[in-house]
C-alpha cells in the first residue's frame, strides 16, 4: 500500500484524491472501531426540541464513504450521507439521501437543510481549509444541534518519535492538514460551537478512559484518534 506524507498530499488535485479512495472504498464497508464509538455517542444524544424520540431525528455523515456508520444507528434517525466521488458511495443508495460534493470546494451537499447531528468521521484530515469547513458545517447544523468529529492525533508517541528522527510521518491516505488537536479544538470553538465532551481512541483502536475537563498531556500521546463532542451555539 501507498504511503503519503503531507508535502505529497498537498499537491493532490480533488480528482486524485477521488481516484484514490475509488480504488479503498472496500476497506471501509465493514464498521470499525471509530464508527462504533461514534454511533453509541451519537445515540445518546438528545432528540431535537419538540421531539418525542430520546435520540437526533436527523444525522448527516460527510465523507460517509459506502455508509457504514448507517448500520449502526437507530432505524428511526434519518441518515444522510455526502461523499467526494459517487463510487465512494453506497450502491443502490436512495438519491435524495446521498450527494457527491467536493466539500474542500464549498459545496453544501443539501442545499437549504440542517440537520440533528453533522458526523465528520475520518474526514478531517483531508479538508484544506479547516476553518471554511466547519464554518459549513455550523451552517449544515441545526441551532441546539450536534457536531461529532473526529481528527488523528498529531502528537501521537509514534509520530513524536518519527519527528525526533527527522521523519515525516507518512499514512495510508493522503492527509492534508497536519494542525494539533489544540488547534481544532480552537477552530471548533471559534466556528460557534461548545465541546462538550470528547473520548479517544488508541491506535489499537480500544477506547481509552476520559478525563474531564482540559486535554491531558499523557493521553494525548496515547491517543491515536480524538473524537469531540460538541453543541451548536
Amino acid at each position: 500500500m501507498r504511503n503519503y506524507d503531507q508535502a505529497h498530499a498537498a499537491r493532490l488535485t480533488a480528482a486524485e484524491i477521488g481516484v484514490h479512495w475509488r480504488g479503498n472504498v472496500s476497506r471501509f464497508e465493514r464498521p470499525h472501531a471509530r464508527l462504533h464509538l461514534v454511533a453509541r455517542i451519537v445515540s445518546t444524544l438528545p432528540g431535537s426540541s419538540g421531539a418525542q424520540a430520546s435520540h437526533p431525528r436527523t444525522l448527516l455523515d460527510l465523507g460517509c464513504g459506502p455508509a457504514a456508520l448507517r448500520r449502526l444507528l437507530p432505524a428511526d434517525i434519518a441518515y444522510y450521507g455526502a461523499d467526494l466521488t459517487a463510487e465512494a458511495l453506497p450502491p443502490g443508495r436512495e438519491s435524495d439521501r446521498f450527494a457527491v460534493a467536493d466539500l474542500n470546494a464549498d459545496a453544501d451537499p443539501f442545499p437549504g437543510r440542517t440537520f440533528d447531528v453533522l458526523v465528520v468521521s475520518g474526514m478531517f484530515e483531508y479538508v484544506r481549509d479547516p476553518r471554511a469547513f466547519l464554518t459549513l458545517v455550523r451552517r449544515k447544523t441545526r441551532p441546539g444541534g450536534h457536531l461529532v468529529l473526529t481528527y488523528l492525533n498529531r502528537w501521537h508517541h509514534r509520530e513524536l518519535r518519527a519527528r525526533l528522527l527527522h521523519r515525516a510521518p507518512t499514512y495510508p491516505d493522503p492527509h492534508i492538514n497536519f494542525i494539533s488537536i489544540a488547534e481544532a479544538a480552537r477552530g471548533i470553538k471559534a466556528s460557534g460551537f461548545v465541546i462538550e465532551s470528547y473520548a479517544m481512541l488508541s491506535a489499537g483502536q480500544r477506547v481509552l478512559p476520559v478525563v474531564p475537563g482540559t486535554l491531558h498531556f499523557p493521553l494525548n500521546v496515547l491517543a491515536r484518534t480524538f473524537v469531540f463532542v460538541c453543541r451548536r451555539l
